[in-house]
């Protein structure tokens, strides 16, 4: 029988955060913090990990969110940003130019080129963690098996304390699933905003429909339900609409996590008890006008060089 029209357990709701800072109050609504989206931290600093101002800023963000959630679960993503906006941070480790950068050097990606920054926030939140035996990870952007090896190679690396795993955003890795649980992942986190986009071939800003309502990404969602099973657990997160925490649900999801900054549509929460309800949006136009900045000056930069071999 699909699993659609079996009897299924309550879907648990877990907090996405992205910089915020959640009164304990709204906290004790949720079954814990699902996610926690760290290049919004760093990106709203304008300072790349490689700074000891951003690890000291990461370092204080997440011990305030301890002690806001301080038994229930909290799991940490590592940094994934786009290399566009990397490239506005001060001490970037390195600069790019990609012609699609949304599936470019992203998360996991990133780092099995540059592994220096990645394992500077590993160290960072491991600290943390020791603190915290309730502070878990989950790694961003993974392809396949070899990619979330590299990742539990560098855990092991820092001496990583608490559990760990992994969002499941590229098809490819429903091939390896298997693989993750034997390397000792014990959370898989479908991460809809990419998965849907990469499984349709739509941009993440078409908003015409919403497509994580399509039928691919709910094959999907079967699919890792029969390759998971009770074997870890496992949930989605992302920009989710009333109709699609509906249909997961349905689906029998074992729970979801929802932006904080949605809380007022998806809960009906008062706005007026949600502080740094605004965080992302004024993150996002931040990291714009720095991209813009970014870009005029490499314009210029190209120009000058250009008048240069004139001249010369």
């Amino acid at each position: 029988m699909p699993r659609d029209h079996a009897e299924v357990l309550p879907m648990r709701r877990r907090l996405s955060l992205s910089g915020e800072i959640p009164p304990a109050s709204v906290v004790a609504k949720f079954d814990g913090i699902g996610l926690i989206r760290s290049e919004y931290v760093l990106r709203a600093e304008g300072h790349f990990i490689t700074t000891a101002h951003a690890q000291r800023v990461l370092a204080d963000y997440l011990t305030t969110v301890m002690a806001v959630c301080p038994e229930a679960p909290v799991w940490y993503r590592t940094s994934e940003m786009t290399s566009q906006e990397a490239n506005t941070l001060v001490e970037v480790d390195a600069r790019y130019q990609e012609a699609d950068f949304m599936k470019g050097r992203r998360g996991i990606r990133r780092a099995l080129e540059l592994p220096g920054a990645f394992e500077t926030e590993l160290r960072v939140v491991a600290e943390v963690a020791r603190d915290h035996p309730n502070l878990h990870l989950l790694t961003p952007f993974v392809r396949d098996a070899a990619d979330f090896g590299f990742a539990v190679d560098m855990l092991d690396k820092v001496g990583w304390p608490n559990r760990f795993g992994s969002m499941v955003e590229i098809p490819s890795l429903l091939l390896d699933l298997p693989d993750l649980l034997a390397m000792g992942a014990s959370n898989l986190m479908l991460g809809l905003n990419d998965l849907s986009s990469l499984l349709t071939g739509t941009s993440r800003e078409f908003t015409a429909m919403d497509m994580k309502t399509h039928p691919s990404v709910w094959w999907t969602v079967g699919r890792v339900r029969e390759q998971v099973g009770m074997a870890c657990e496992w949930g989605v997160a992302g920009n989710l609409s009333k109709a699609v925490l509906e249909r997961a649900e349905r689906a029998g999801v074992p729970y979801a996590s929802e932006h904080y900054s949605e809380l007022p549509a998806l809960r009906g929460l008062d706005p007026d008890d949600l502080p740094d309800l605004d965080f992302v949006s004024r993150t996002k136009a931040f990291t714009r006008e720095q991209i813009a900045l970014d870009q005029k000056r490499a314009w210029r930069s190209r120009l000058s060089e250009s008048a240069s071999g004139v001249t010369g």
